[in-house]
């Protein structure tokens, strides 16, 4: 992702200098130093469609909001640098008109705004402090904002890239309402409830059973608010379960989440949840679903790789496909589902919905499910980053949570029927080589969890036995889904 990310920004930045400087003579400094503003204030509602949840960009592209939210960062960094040029060019041409007129004085402030908003968003600072930086950003950006229209109210030719991103950010405020209002306003007789189990010392599972229209694409997301625990804030979270109708129901479905808790509003749900004894009965409000998973129904070979909570990415995926190959709508012959844990106790998480894709499984297609299982005893006081650990994990009292979890019942035989469970780690690249070169035809691999998964299956998929060289020699084609809610 990081390259992908430097190399966007490579290429944007190229067009953008190359646009602000093609008309210059000699570089001349009058001939840029405008222009650069200029598209600086034209960039900004592109700069903005690309953070909103609800845009034409991702309506027409087919991309979701997590994949757009890549581009918007490009932009940001461009964007600042226009700022730059053109503040510093007029300050060349009339260093002492920058502090005598009020104008001058609004651009300042919304070019320092500005680049005070886009250092803050590196990405240690957005995983560590997400609540915190998300109430920055929002606050900076309107500021930058009004700043800016306040700076180009002499130039009405440019005022007009500025007021219609406040349009762009209403309209996307009013679809998420609108869904609020249409999954949870007008909710079914179970109400806007949502029951909160705690699985143990980091993770704990929310359901609810209400309408839900269209229902939702296995893989996509939901933001989920809980108003008494934070009523400002949502979060989004994967539907760890297809969308079928709730038992006994024909318009009501069941959605779970698995949460891994951090700090903030995770950690007060689960802290909830513990004070009512382990399981507690909340309001829930859900916008969504969102997310544009690819479609892998052509693929002869399907291979699902998870580690800790990435599970609800990859499981109801799992379970979407077995369910279109019975219905003569996929073309697999072959699906593997691998997934590490901790602990053994952790396949409860999932439990009734592996059990549901299990039961589905048509005859004539090879089938094959381990969870590894990478630490069953008490874990070391300053633990590494596994291929079953989530990211940014900040919680300092391992040996405590081994201990939680160790006190969690066994999980039952029969939840494991048609399971392999294997102690240690999975080694990915033998896993995918033996898919790829038993293949008859191409391969699709769906990988979700920690950094440290998503880099094995890349490195592995980098080899020989997947490479360009290989496939011009008949093996088969393979494409890679990464799931990554990194923020």
């Amino acid at each position: 992702m990081y390259l992908l990310e430097a190399l966007l920004t490579a290429l944007y930045l190229m067009a953008m200098l190359l646009w602000t400087f093609c008309n210059t003579a000699d570089l001349t400094i009058k001939a840029y130093a405008n222009r650069a503003g200029h598209i600086a204030a034209a960039q900004t509602p592109l700069l903005v469609a690309l953070a909103t949840k609800n845009n034409v960009i991702g309506w027409f592209t087919g991309l979701g909001h997590e994949k757009l939210i890549l581009l918007h960062r490009v932009v940001s960094r461009v964007l600042l640098l226009e700022i730059w040029i053109h503040g510093a060019s007029r300050f060349k041409i009339n260093p002492t008109g920058a502090i005598n007129s009020l104008w001058r004085k609004e651009g300042l402030a919304a070019g320092v705004i500005y680049g005070v908003l886009v250092f803050v968003t590196i990405a240690p600072v957005r995983r560590r402090f997400y609540e915190t930086f998300f109430v920055i950003h929002t606050v900076l950006a309107f500021s930058y904002l009004v700043l800016a229209i306040l700076h180009l109210r002499g130039a009405d030719e440019m005022s007009y890239y500025i007021w219609p991103c406040f349009v762009i950010w209403g309209v996307d405020r009013g679809c998420r309402y609108l869904r609020y209002a249409l999954l949870s306003g007008v909710a079914s007789s179970a109400g806007t409830s949502a029951t909160v189990e705690v699985l143990n010392h980091d993770t704990v599972r929310v359901s609810t059973t209400r309408r839900i229209p269209l229902g939702w694409r296995a893989g996509q997301h939901m933001f989920l608010r809980f108003p008494t625990l934070g009523a400002l804030e949502s979060h989004p979270f994967t539907v760890a379960n297809v969308a079928a109708y709730a038992e006994g129901g024909r318009r009501e479905r069941k959605a779970v989440w698995i949460v891994r808790t951090r700090a903030g509003l995770t950690q007060r749900l689960k802290a909830h949840a513990e004070d009512k004894g382990g399981v507690a009965t909340v309001p829930l409000l859900l916008d969504g679903p969102y997310g544009a998973p690819p479609d892998i129904t052509p693929y002869s070979t399907c291979v699902f790789v998870a580690g800790g909570s990435g599970v609800t990415y990859t499981l109801p995926r799992f379970h979407e496909l077995l369910l279109q190959v019975a219905a003569g709508q996929a073309c697999a012959r072959r699906v593997v589902f691998v997934w590490a844990v901790r602990h053994q106790s952790h396949l409860s998480w999932v439990a009734d919905e592996l059990s549901a894709a299990l039961a589905v499984a048509p005859a004539g297609v090879e089938v094959s499910v381990a969870a590894y299982v990478t630490s069953d005893g008490p874990v070391d006081s300053d633990p590494q980053h596994t291929l079953d650990d989530d990211d940014d994990d900040d919680s300092t009292d391992a040996e405590k949570g081994a201990a939680y979890d160790e006190k969690l019942p066994p999980t039952p035989a029969s939840v494991l029927r048609g399971v392999d469970v294997i102690a240690g780690r999975p080694d990915v690249r033998k896993i995918l080589e033996d898919a790829v070169s038993r293949s008859a035809g191409p391969v699709s691999v769906d990988a979700s969890g920690p950094t440290a998964l998503a880099a094995s299956v890349r490195e592995a998929l980098s080899s020989s036995f997947a490479s360009p060289l290989a496939v011009l020699k008949g093996a088969p084609t393979v494409q890679l889904n990464v799931e990554d809610f990194s923020m």
